[in-house]
């Protein structure tokens, strides 16, 4: 199996029922949900496992290309990782079946998660492990559920949840997240922040991206939380195309939003996908933000098997534009 780097066990007790143990095999590049997700399930001594059929209920939004998580792109896998755990690894007379009902398009703090759950019930359909949503805000409506009946909810990725709800990790004993986080994320920027010390800093985050609003959420929590002091010297701006003036071009949104920045700080970190990004740092050169004055870092968290290079996949205008020997 080339593609594990590592197995994470998790073991949840039931009572008179089969207890789960979940394992995960990563791809070690992407780090999402294209894994092999394989599940295993041990009976307990004296059970009868005959003939047993655990039922993975599965809650995720699609339809959106801005979603953290779609069941468009993830529904093979998740196909995929059922029938491997029941051709080759669950003990004879154990199956797992899945059922899903669509999350929704949008993530916003009133979610249909209820709704589904509410449907399973009126269909008799009794769940013993749930997946899902991405939505942070479904997450924790659904785990509400979880938590009641004692099983497993795999997260995907299942973050904000402290955040959102006021209360720490550790409540969430039957949370599964099975990447890395955005409090994770946000302490190795900050790592990064520290170790150069860049102190007068400008964060612009891009709000169209489910993604990056969380992720800009939480490191501006984790500011406000933990960084008093150096919270008075950042500058947290938001942003969404569908706020440009009608007039604008994108360049000119993009040019103030530099401009602004510029006045208070030399580091100005940029949460949003590659071709804004891109887009960004093209204005930026246009406007004389490439002299040396300005600090560039690029993060590629996910990389591509198609493009695993920020700066190959660029056209050649592009390229010019931020590897100026002079960008910084």
């Amino acid at each position: 199996m080339p593609l594990a780097v590592g197995v994470l066990r998790f073991a949840f007790l039931h009572k008179a029922r089969a207890t789960p143990v979940v394992f995960f095999l990563v791809r070690p590049k992407t780090m999402r949900l294209t894994f092999v997700l394989y599940l295993s399930v041990l009976t307990p001594n004296g059970s009868n496992a005959s003939d047993k059929v655990l039922t993975i209920c599965s809650i995720i939004e699609r339809g959106s290309r801005v979603l953290l998580a779609d069941y468009d792109r993830l529904g093979a896998s998740l196909d995929l990782a059922i029938t491997t755990a029941n051709t080759e690894i669950l003990p004879d007379g154990v199956t797992f079946t899945l059922v899903y009902k669509d999350g929704g398009r949008i993530c916003a703090p009133k979610s249909s998660t209820i709704g589904r759950i509410v449907e399973w019930i009126q269909e008799n359909v009794t769940c013993h492990i749930y997946i899902g949503p991405g939505c942070s805000e479904a997450v924790l409506d659904l785990y509400q559920v979880a938590e009641h009946n004692n099983i497993p909810l795999i997260g995907i990725p299942g973050a904000h949840t402290s955040s959102r709800s006021g209360l720490p990790r550790s409540t969430f004993k039957n949370l599964i997240r099975t990447t890395y986080t955005f409090v994770d994320l946000g302490k190795a920027v900050k790592t990064f922040m520290d170790n150069f010390n860049y102190t007068h800093n400008t964060i612009i985050i891009n709000t169209d991206s489910y993604f990056y609003a969380e992720m800009g959420d939480n490191f501006r929590n984790q500011f406000r939380n933990q960084h008093q002091d150096e919270r008075k010297k950042t500058t947290f701006v938001e942003f969404a195309h569908d706020q440009m003036p009608a007039k604008w071009t994108v360049q000119d949104f993009y040019g103030q939003l530099l401009r602004d920045a510029n006045e208070t700080s030399r580091v100005i970190l940029l949460f949003a996908n590659a071709s804004v990004v891109r887009n960004i740092m093209v204005t930026a050169y246009s406007l004389g933000m490439a002299n040396g004055e300005h600090v560039r870092k690029s993060l590629a968290i996910d990389i591509s098997p198609r493009c695993s290079d920020l700066i190959v996949c660029m056209g050649l205008h592009l390229r010019r534009a931020v590897q100026e020997p002079n960008l910084g």
